[in-house]
């Protein structure tokens, strides 16, 4: 399935090579639009540009009813395959579409948006619920947004998505919330375990992480998305890093919601 979204390779092209954004592209007040590229580009994107960038995300989780879609399901795929690729004409990028199913007993597939304004991200969800075949056979069961901005420590810590790498094969998504004390604490001393905490995560550069506030968006603080290339690379990294001092300052990091990234046609086909 292709990350649908117009005109990133553009723009991140121009930030990669160090020039100024093309006027009037894909800007608003303090940012650009950026998705499409490659891993290998990170050293060279600007990061002040990257940091200025406002970029909502929506995590979206369904279930399906049993025999709500019938056997026949090519319209259904054509119908849905069409709506995502017209999402682009209201700026939203439709990163993936994720199976869930069986890692949870609840729902069946996540989506995940990103755009410039939430509003645009609200009407995607609205439209995809009220006028495709498959958003009506859907319940919710979970949705979450957060909001790009700058590392606290390292303002070199962009999100995946946000540096222009391709999607990841497989995805897990799960909101965060800190300790009480986290806040109050002495910024040296946060520092220092949100440094060991990547130390721990050295041996994992495959695994690309989506880091992003949510502070006043939902119920939690942050929502993390990482993606990599193999399942197993995702449940060796968050075993490595549940032995650091941050681990202490955890409050809530539940639900998860893990799975691979596929194509419209196959998630059709396997719903029930």
């Amino acid at each position: 399935m292709p990350q649908y979204g117009p005109g990133h390779a553009d723009v991140v092209a121009e930030l990669r090579a160090g020039l100024p954004p093309t006027p009037g592209r894909h800007q608003r007040h303090r940012g650009l639009r950026c998705a499409g590229g490659t891993i290998d580009a990170m050293a060279r994107l600007d990061y002040d540009a990257l940091n200025a960038t406002l970029r909502y995300l929506m995590f979206s989780v369904f279930s399906v009813s049993p025999g709500a879609l019938g056997d026949q399901r090519d319209a259904i795929i054509d119908d849905a395959s069409t709506f995502f690729k017209q999402q682009e004409e209201r700026g939203v990028v439709v990163r993936g579409l994720y199976d869930v199913a069986g890692l949870r007993a609840d729902a069946d597939f996540m989506v995940w948006t990103h755009a410039e304004r939430v509003e645009a991200l609200q009407a995607t969800y609205a439209d995809f619920r009220r006028t495709t075949t498959l958003g009506r056979a859907c319940t919710p069961v979970w949705s979450g947004v957060g909001l790009h901005r700058p590392a606290e420590f390292n303002k070199s810590h962009i999100p995946a998505f946000l540096a222009g790498e391709e999607p990841g094969a497989y995805i897990c998504v799960y909101p965060f919330v800190r300790s009480y004390e986290w806040y109050l604490l002495p910024d040296e001393e946060r520092r220092r375990m949100l440094a060991e905490h990547g130390m721990a995560a050295r041996g994992y550069k495959d695994v690309r992480a989506n880091t992003v506030p949510a502070f006043a968006l939902g119920d939690y603080e942050w929502i993390l998305a990482f993606e990599a290339p193999e399942l197993d690379r995702i449940v060796d990294l968050m075993r490595e890093l549940r032995a650091t001092d941050a681990r202490r300052h955890t409050r809530a990091e539940t639900p998860f919601f893990t799975g691979p990234r596929v194509p419209v046609e196959q998630l059709v086909h396997s719903l029930p």
